[in-house]
């Protein structure tokens, strides 16, 4: 296969792909991956988080806790919402109702 697309490839007068290339490539890609599913469940972390404490801080009659509140106090960096190609956790702890001030 990999001949293949180097004939391909020869034609449109391009270099060829050796499999070095082709492992870098996939290895590039799988951590890409890998990094992009981290910010997405830190991400989702932070609102499940974020739901139970707001629904205690209603409970209470305070004012709801807002993500960037939340990222100030942690120190969390962007989330994959804000910035899908940015590294970050947009996080804090992920327990109980930690996320108040």
């Amino acid at each position: 296969m990999l001949s293949a697309h180097n004939a391909r490839r020869r034609a449109r007068g391009e270099a060829e792909v050796s499999v070095s290339d082709l492992e870098l490539r996939v290895a590039n890609d799988m951590r890409e991956q890998q990094q992009r599913r981290e910010r997405y469940l830190a991400d989702r972390e932070l609102d499940q988080l974020l739901e139970v404490t707001n629904a205690k801080r209603r409970a209470r009659g305070e004012p709801e806790r807002t993500r960037e509140q939340a990222r100030e106090e942690f120190g969390g960096g962007t989330t994959a919402r804000e910035a899908p190609g940015v590294e970050g956790s947009g996080g804090g702890p992920a327990g109980g109702d930690t996320a108040e001030g």
